[in-house]
C-alpha cells in the first residue's frame, strides 16, 4: 500500500475527525465508568476471567479498531476500508432507529441515545460525498503489478 498523496479533501479530514472523536469518546467513558463495564462483560463474556486490568485492555483493543479504518482511509484512500465502513454502518443504521424507538417511548428526554449512531451515520456518509469520491479513485492501477 502506498500512502496517499495529494492534499485530502474536508470530507475525508470531517471522516477522521468525527471517528477518531467518536472512538475517543467511548474510550473516555469507557475508562471513567471501568466498574460498571466490568459488570456488563461478566455478564456478557461468562468465560473470560474478567478484572479491571482486562476490561482496560478491551477498552484500548476498541478504540484501536475504531482507528484501523481512519489511518486506511486517511493515509491510504484505501476504498476497501471505505465498503467496510460502510457495512458497519449498518449496525449504526439499526442502532439509530433503535435509539429513536426509545426516545420515542420514554419521552424526549433521552433524545442523547440517538446522538452517537447518527454521528457515525454522518462519518460514513462524508465517505461518499463526491469529493471523497474523487479522491478515493484518484489512485492508478500499476499494470506492472500484473504482468
Amino acid at each position: 500500500m502506498k500512502f496517499a498523496e495529494g492534499p485530502r479533501p474536508i470530507t475525508i479530514h470531517g471522516f477522521a475527525l468525527g471517528f477518531v472523536f467518536l472512538g475517543a469518546f467511548d474510550l473516555v467513558t469507557g475508562l471513567s465508568s471501568i466498574e460498571e463495564n466490568l459488570e456488563v462483560l461478566r455478564f456478557d463474556l461468562p468465560w473470560v476471567d474478567w478484572d479491571r486490568d482486562r476490561v482496560i485492555i478491551f477498552e484500548s483493543a476498541l478504540f484501536s479498531i475504531t482507528l484501523i479504518p481512519v489511518v486506511a482511509i486517511w493515509c491510504f484512500a484505501s476504498r476497501i476500508a471505505r465498503g467496510i465502513v460502510l457495512v458497519m454502518g449498518v449496525f449504526s443504521l439499526m442502532s439509530l432507529i433503535i435509539a429513536v424507538l426509545f426516545v420515542w417511548r420514554n419521552g424526549g428526554d433521552t433524545w442523547w441515545a440517538a446522538l452517537a449512531p447518527l454521528l457515525v451515520l454522518s462519518c460514513v456518509g462524508l465517505l461518499f460525498l463526491p469529493s471523497s469520491n474523487w479522491w478515493l479513485r484518484k489512485e492508478e492501477l500499476d499494470l506492472e503489478t500484473f504482468c
